[in-house]
Formats: C-alpha cells, structure tokens, sequence
C-alpha cells in the first residue's frame, strides 16, 4: 500500500482538517448560514439574516423567540430590530412602545426616550415629577425647589416664599407689605404711604392734613386753624387768629383794637 493511499485511508477513517480549509465558510450553529452568507453570530442559531422576516428578510438579527420579529436591545455586530422583549413571543414589534422601556405611547412622556417618565408620574411632561411640581397640568409652571408656596414667583424674586399671597420684590422693593405706587419710602419698610398719604413723614393720625404735605401736625397745631400753639391765642379753637393780628388776644384785631 502506497504512503498516499494509506494517508488517504487514515483520513476518511478518523477524520482531518484539510490545511486550506476557510473558517468563514463553515457554519457553526449550524442555522443554514455561515459568515461568508452574512451571519453577524456564528455561535447562536437564532441569530443570521432575515430570521426576523417582520423587520427585514435580509438583515442579520437575532429572533430568540422566534416570533418574526427582532430583538430590539441586540448590539455590537447584530442589527436591532423592533421585539421590545426576544424572549417573549407574545411581545411582537414596538409599535405601542417605541422605546422599549414598558410604557406604552399614550402613557409616556416621550416615546423615543427611554428615560422619560411616564404621564402618571408627570402630567405636564415638563421633566418635574407631579409631587415636585407647583401644577402638573402646566408645563410653564414654576417647581417647589423653586417657589415653595406656587404663587408664581421664585422664591429669590419673592418677599415671603411661604405665603402665596404675600408681594413680590418687583412690585415691593422693602417687602414691607405695600406695592411701590403705595409706598412713600419703597426702600424703607417702615414708612408705609396707607398711614401718610401726603408722604411728608407725619402718619395721618399725627398729621392735620394728611392730604397737604405742607400742613402743620397735630402736636404744633392742635386746632389744626394752620397757626402754630406758641402763636395762637387759643389752640383749642379754629375760629381764634394768631397773636400776629390779635396782640392781647382779645378777639379784636390789633388794628381795630
């Protein structure tokens, strides 16, 4: 028996690798597809083109469940398809959930990301979950890290952040509880223009006119007549001039007197 023959024998007997073999070209799996026909995964039967004949009957995906449809979180080498879940073939293509992150369209924030929240959890979708939020069917609404009493206004740019009826800085520099146009003093919060309406610093109570900012007040002027006690001969009665017309305070003036 020749050296050739005898080789040859030993071959077909126990088997052997041919030298000039190419690996590309075996199939692995053994899922009918080598790398040389497009199998993106050798080692996984699941996994060559058009498996997933739903998505496309030409791409190399992966279908575990063999639903038609391919899986949606396969990476690397493996195209993804549309099966939110490969591992079950009641979870068909992401058409109702296009993200993949268990919430249907109508009840996600945003369908394309899967890190939005859901409608339940923020109802204006504005990123600011319902709890955290001074109104959760408003977008354009102010957050409670923000404006702790909701009133609109941020609690920098707010005169008392837990009162929502309290005035804001904008229209209430002192925060004295007076809007400026009711302020005699804006900058001063003990000055308030309710007690002097004339805002020459006498409160009305103290003050003859509080209307005229150049009368006279009370403590000088007790009969309010526009002359002064020292030089009234009766402080006490309008009617009764000043010791200027009246000398002896006799109720005749000095002329006639």
């Amino acid at each position: 028996m020749s050296i050739f023959t005898l080789s040859l024998w030993l071959c077909l007997s126990i088997g052997c690798d041919h030298p000039h073999t190419n690996k590309l070209a075996l199939d692995g799996d053994g899922d009918g597809y080598t790398a040389f026909d497009g199998d993106c995964d050798d080692t996984d039967a699941t996994t060559y083109p058009g498996v997933a004949w739903n998505d496309s009957k030409t791409e190399c995906m992966r279908d575990a469940d063999g639903d038609g449809w391919g899986d949606a979180h396969a990476d690397g080498a493996i195209v993804s398809g549309s099966d939110c879940d490969d591992l079950d073939p009641e979870v068909e293509d992401n058409s109702a959930d296009q993200d993949c992150d268990g919430l249907s369209t109508d009840e996600d924030c945003n369908d394309d990301d899967v890190s939005a929240p859901s409608i339940a959890d923020d109802g204006d979708c504005d990123g600011t979950e319902t709890a955290l939020d001074c109104d959760d069917n408003d977008r354009d609404s102010t957050i409670i890290a923000d404006d702790e009493d909701c009133d609109g206004t941020e609690t920098l740019l707010d005169c008392d952040d837990t009162d929502s009826t309290s005035t804001t800085k904008a229209n209430d520099a002192d925060c004295d509880g007076y809007v400026t146009d009711l302020d005699c003093d804006d900058e001063d919060n003990q000055k308030p223009e309710e007690d002097d309406l004339d805002c020459d610093g006498i409160t009305r109570d103290e003050d003859c006119d509080d209307n005229d900012e150049s009368s006279t007040r009370i403590a000088d002027d007790n009969d309010c007549d526009g002359v002064l006690t020292a030089a009234d001969c009766d402080d006490n009665d309008a009617t009764v001039g000043e010791q200027l017309n009246d000398t002896d305070c006799d109720g005749v003036v000095t002329a006639d007197d």
